[in-house]
This record gives structure tokens, C-alpha cells and sequence, in this order.
């Protein structure tokens, strides 16, 4: 498929190939939801997301885990060499943190001292392990506030979306990312949520957030012999002709690469 020009309006994804299927990008404020299979990549995609392009001033690029610790993020973006720095909020190590305080507080009688929003908000998660106190246990609350500082991030990452369905079932995080995805439209940012695909999901949750997004992407891979094929499908674009498409993927010292994208539909 041919280079195509991008529309000054649209935003980069982070890889190529996908851009050019898009026609150039995505319209400002759209968010994507990129549902994978354990395995398949969706940690590399999300950080090549967030690490690229660089944003335009630091902290406009955001990346919420609830998988990887900070150290582990900034590793891997740096030995895919991506080009942005986003700023990375690890609410597994403040989770964690806060599960083994809680229980040497009830051991030792000892009373926390709560981490306010705004300080969590402010600080390294390397230096939040370091404080003595706990942070509050409402985290869907979290991916919301960075929308109402004086810079909202215009790129944001929440790798992935299973913790807070676990913690908060369905109906909760719903309601945050259509909140969440509102927010981004007044930013005319963009925000990709990773899923992985899961039976124990109660019935429709897939299919909720499938009716929030954007864009929705699926990979998937399939044995073949003793080798295993990767495929990126687009199977969804709100308010672009492109349609939906296909193509293998995978994974090399630059990141995720795709080869050309052929439309299906």
C-alpha cells in the first residue's frame, strides 16, 4: 500500500504501517481499544503507543500499569529505544506497596497515613514506595485526575484495564471511560486501553467497551507447526472509510512491526 499523507489533524499512532491504514491516523480525542490474548505483544504495543511520537512538552504522554513496575517500563522503552518519555504512574508497585503496609498495620496496630491525589500525582512511584502511609483504594479515581491539572495529557496509556475490572466489576469502569474518554475529547488527545481477552469476563464486558471505542484492534496468534503466527486485525474505525483489516505482526529489536495491512471489509 502507498504512503499516504496524513491529514494535519490526525494523530500518529506510534507505527507506520498502522498510520497509513488509517489514512494518516486517528481524529484527535479518539480512544482505542487494543484487546489481545496473553502473550501476544500488547505490553510492546502499548509502551511503542506511549514512547512515540515524543510529546510536545514532558508529562503530555502518560502510562498508567497495573502490570510492570516502574523500573520494568523505563527498561523496555529504553532498549526499544521509542522516542517519547510519557510519564509513568505503576499502580501495581503502589498496590502492592499498600496491600503489605496494610498488613503490617494490622499486625502492629499502627494507624496509615493516607497518600493525598495530588501528592500521588506528583511523585515518582519509586518514591511513593519509600513513604510510610497508604494510597486511597479508589484507582478508577486516579485515571481521571491527570484531566484536570493544568496540562492534561494529550497521550494516554492504561496497560491493562483487567485490574480495575477485577477490583470494580463492569459497570464501574464503564462509567469511568466514558468520563475518561470525554475528558480526552476535550483534550484532542488520544487514549488506548489494553484488555486481555479472558472467558472468565462476565458476559457483554468485552462488548461494553468494545461500544466505548474508537478504534478497536485485536491480536491474535495461532500455532502452526512449532511456530507461531501473530495477526493484527483493525475491526473497527468510528467515522472512517478505511474499514476493517489484517496483518501479521511481530515483535523485533524496533518494537511491533507490521507488515502491510489488507482490507477485508
Amino acid at each position: 500500500m502507498p504512503a499516504t499523507k496524513p491529514e494535519p489533524s490526525l494523530l500518529s499512532t506510534g507505527m507506520r504501517q498502522l498510520d497509513e491504514f488509517l489514512g494518516g491516523g486517528l481524529d484527535p480525542g479518539s480512544l482505542i481499544l487494543l484487546v489481545e490474548p496473553s502473550g501476544a505483544g500488547g505490553e510492546i504495543f502499548a509502551k511503542q503507543f506511549a514512547g512515540g511520537p515524543a510529546p510536545a512538552s514532558p508529562g503530555r504522554s502518560m502510562y498508567f500499569s497495573t502490570e510492570e513496575s516502574e523500573r520494568e517500563i523505563v527498561r523496555a522503552l529504553d532498549r526499544f529505544h521509542f522516542a517519547g518519555q510519557p510519564r509513568i504512574l505503576s499502580l501495581s508497585d503502589i498496590h502492592a506497596q499498600r496491600v503489605l503496609q496494610t498488613k503490617g498495620a494490622g499486625s502492629m496496630g499502627r494507624t496509615l497515613r493516607p497518600v493525598a491525589t495530588q501528592e500521588l500525582l506528583s511523585s515518582d512511584s519509586a518514591d511513593l514506595l519509600q513513604r510510610s502511609g497508604a494510597v486511597g483504594e479508589d484507582y478508577l479515581d486516579e485515571l481521571l485526575r491527570p484531566y484536570t491539572s493544568g496540562a492534561p495529557p494529550t497521550r494516554l496509556t492504561i496497560h491493562s484495564i483487567d485490574f480495575f475490572l477485577g477490583l470494580y466489576g463492569a459497570d464501574r469502569v464503564v462509567e469511568t471511560l466514558t468520563a475518561l474518554k470525554a475528558a480526552n475529547s476535550e483534550v484532542g488527545g488520544l487514549v488506548l486501553v489494553v484488555l486481555t481477552s479472558n472467558p472468565m469476563h462476565r458476559a457483554g464486558t468485552e462488548g461494553q467497551l468494545e461500544r466505548i471505542a474508537d478504534c478497536l484492534i485485536e491480536l491474535e496468534f495461532h500455532r502452526r507447526g512449532a511456530e507461531f503466527e501473530k495477526f493484527l486485525m483493525v475491526k473497527k474505525v468510528r467515522n472512517k472509510y478505511q474499514g476493517t483489516g489484517v496483518a501479521p505482526y511481530q515483535v523485533t529489536e524496533r518494537g511491533f512491526e507490521l507488515d502491510n495491512l489488507n482490507r477485508i471489509m
